[in-house]
């Protein structure tokens, strides 16, 4: 009887979990705010999911917790508990703010200023202590020191946990910043920050849920900022920008936090959000706060869900087709041979070409193909979709971005011509001189030397050994004689070179060293 309890329960269980499995999984719950595991997970996870770097095993358990039937019950129960718990020991436990009678709460590692919607980052005393502060004027004092005829200001965005509003009810003495950098700052620099008169006017000022500006906090940091520049610099009257600009073309980012939640692969638009598509597919958006907004951004609307698909000026047309400049580089990144890429329009051609800047696993495959096999891999891969549309490629060393990790424009038609240059490392120990290196597989040499297997040749190696003996004042000319020349190893690109040079008796001597083992020998016979 026993056995046949056992084995019912057993049944009932399996029948829920086959139900749970093929019922459509739900994949977000507002409730919690987070992207919901599903059984899909279990074998094709997303990459930004909970479950990404989970076993089988795990990722199954926490789509059988978060699918599992009536789960939103008991977790809309515990809000509302936690709700009324947080109102009430908050109606208990008050502390005043001047004369705004606000009242504090604290909620993980936020603060929240009940009966308003606004929260403040947690207070840290020593986030601001003057070590690290120092970090920041040095960087400032090495800015100056390169460019002293450039005039330097420093203006503070002041936050909530930066102030003293919250020390009765934390406990704690904020550190005064304005006065701490005021005290590091060299003479040279120009300093202010906005000033508040109480917390009802930071909250004027400031977004509910960050740190950030709104539109008021940003006119009267525009305000201040003209006016601490305005004496230098000669500045005319001060006026207001008259000319709405479009901020997503001017830089390429995806910041869609004012209109939608993000869910991982797609957004999420917020329930007073309308959304729509220009004629080539543009993303515009509408709500209370906003008439009208027309973005850059590529995109695709399924309902209350969006999809950016990538840049509208990233997007060109080749033989009368519409080509996504970042759906090649991302198919590009599939191969695991790249680092890094970029692909523009050749300025010449008017084709596609593309700098390639290679991964551990390209350096190898050049090193075993050379450039012939790298961008066969790559065509192979770019074939199906976008046929033969990128015509021509480049390896770079780096892409050289900026300071924000982002790749300029204006560079690519420069990295695309450019020749890549070795950078030597010099020393010398008892009358014999070292020349240091390592061979980047973007050397132009590599690329015809031999297609399929690049060598740096014994003339270049010989000819690095011509221009070191007459850097050190050895007269080469059209008389000297190399002798006893031997290649013992090939060099091939990544591997580091060293050359090592002395001269004795009329004689240049010297050595190769591929990755510290000899790779060449011989002497040079100066013309008399």
């Amino acid at each position: 009887m026993k056995t046949k309890g056992i084995t019912l329960l057993a049944l009932v269980v399996i029948i829920i979990l086959s139900i749970m499995c093929f019922v459509k999984n739900r994949e977000s719950d507002g409730n919690e705010n987070r992207t919901l595991a599903t059984y899909k997970m279990v074998f094709r996870p997303i990459k930004d999911s909970v479950v990404y770097k989970k076993t089988p095993i795990e990722r199954f358990e926490v789509a059988l917790k978060d699918q599992f039937l009536f789960r939103r019950i008991p977790i809309v129960l515990s809000l509302k508990l936690d709700e009324f718990l947080s109102s009430w020991s908050v109606s208990i436990l008050r502390k005043k703010l001047g004369p705004n009678q606000y009242t504090f709460t604290r909620i993980g590692d936020y603060i929240r200023i009940s009966s308003t919607d606004y929260l403040s980052n947690k207070v840290v005393v020593d986030s601001y202590n003057d070590e690290k502060l120092q970090i920041h004027i040095d960087q400032i004092i090495k800015i100056h020191s390169l460019y002293p005829s450039i005039r330097m200001y420093v203006y503070q965005v002041t936050q909530a946990n930066q102030t003293g509003w919250f020390n009765d009810f934390l406990g704690v003495k904020i550190p005064d910043l304005f006065n701490q950098l005021c005290h590091l700052l060299p003479s040279y620099v120009k300093y202010n920050h906005l000033v508040y008169s109480n917390l009802r006017d930071y909250m004027t000022n400031h977004y509910k849920s960050d740190h950030h500006w709104n539109h008021e906090g940003i006119r009267r940091g525009y305000n201040d900022i003209y006016d601490m520049m305005k004496n230098d610099l000669q500045l005319s009257e001060k006026r207001s920008p008259v000319k709405q600009v479009n901020f997503s073309e001017l830089y390429d980012f995806k910041y869609a936090g004012s209109f939608a939640r993000n869910l991982g692969d797609e957004l999420l638009l917020f329930s007073k959000v309308k959304a729509g598509l220009s004629e080539d597919e543009a993303l515009n958006v509408s709500s209370p706060w906003c008439e009208f907004f027309q973005t850059s951004d590529w995109a695709q609307i399924d309902g209350s869900r969006l999809t950016l698909k990538g840049r509208i000026d990233r997007i060109v047309k080749l033989n009368d087709k519409r080509v996504n400049l970042i759906s090649i580089e991302n198919k590009m990144f599939e191969s695991g041979l790249l680092k890094d890429c970029y692909c523009d329009t050749h300025p010449k051609f008017k084709r596609l070409a593309a700098l390639l800047e290679l991964s551990e696993d390209g350096v190898k495959l050049f090193r075993d193909s050379g450039k012939k096999g790298v961008v066969a891999r790559l065509n192979e891969l770019l074939r199906p979709e976008f046929k033969n549309s990128v015509r021509y490629f480049k390896i770079v060393s780096s892409l050289c971005k900026n300071a924000q990790g982002k790749f300029l424009k204006a560079n690519f038609k420069l990295l695309l011509e450019k020749n890549e240059e070795l950078s030597w490392d010099k020393s010398s120990e008892e009358g014999v001189y070292k020349f240091k290196t390592k061979l980047s597989p973007a050397l132009g040499i590599f690329m015809e030397h031999f297609p399929n297997l690049p060598l740096l040749p014994g003339f270049v190696q010989l000819d690095f050994v011509f221009k070191f003996a007459r850097e050190l004042g050895a007269e080469i000319g059209d008389q000297c004689v190399v002798e006893n020349l031997k290649f013992l190893k090939f060099v091939r690109p990544n591997d580091e070179l060293c050359i090592e040079i002395s001269q004795r008796d009329e004689k240049i001597y010297f050595e190769i060293f591929c990755n510290g083992a000899r790779s060449a020998v011989g002497r040079i016979k100066l013309g008399l």
